[in-house]
């Protein structure tokens, strides 16, 4: 009897180091992602994410399809990988920014939504306009439809490059306001 609980206070023992292991190696990972360095990091990386994305229109199956080298996407320091698609489907460009966490098991809707909405704002574009989906791989894509006139302003404009109190004004309003949009599940 005295072994038996012996073994089961070690398996506790056991489980909860490998649990606080866990849990901190989390924390540092997120305190990373989450860090005003890494938005500045995205933020710098974003113009020419979307120059190659306007540079490569989906018209076919085969513009769709990317490697890992492909300049639409991009791997962050912090591990968070990115990827800006523009299908155009008659006079509408439909515009896909896609955001995953592959050194993690799953993407939070928090990383996903909250980088989703820090891309387009930067690129200009109001929440109102925006629709979320994430799929069962637990990839976020933050979309948005422009007509042909508006796709052609969009291109056009520069990408607002961030500041310390952009980053602060956005955080401030994505805690207010990240529920706005439309949201579905891709099977």
């Amino acid at each position: 009897m005295c072994w038996l609980t012996i073994g089961m206070l070690l398996t506790s023992v056991l489980v909860l180091t490998l649990a606080s292991l866990w849990l901190l190696d989390s924390h540092r990972a997120y305190t990373r992602l989450f860090s005003d360095d890494h938005f500045h990091e995205v933020a710098a990386r974003l113009p020419a994410l979307k120059r190659a994305a306007l540079e490569r229109v989906i018209l076919s199956a085969s513009d769709a399809v990317c490697t890992p080298e492909d300049p639409r996407g991009m791997l962050t320091s912090a591990g968070l990988t990115m990827l800006y698609l523009i299908g155009r489907e008659g006079r509408w460009f439909h515009h896909d920014l896609s955001v995953s966490l592959p050194i993690r098991a799953y993407t939070l809707h928090a990383v996903g939504n909250m980088f989703g909405c820090f891309l387009v704002r930067l690129l200009g574009i109001g929440m109102e306009r925006l629709h979320f989906h994430n799929s069962s791989r637990r990839v976020h894509h933050t979309g948005f439809t422009l007509s042909a006139e508006e796709h052609e302003q969009f291109a056009d404009r520069p990408v607002t490059p961030l500041s310390p109190g952009d980053l602060a004004a956005f955080r401030r309003h994505w805690r207010l306001s990240w529920r706005t949009g439309s949201r579905e599940r891709i099977p």
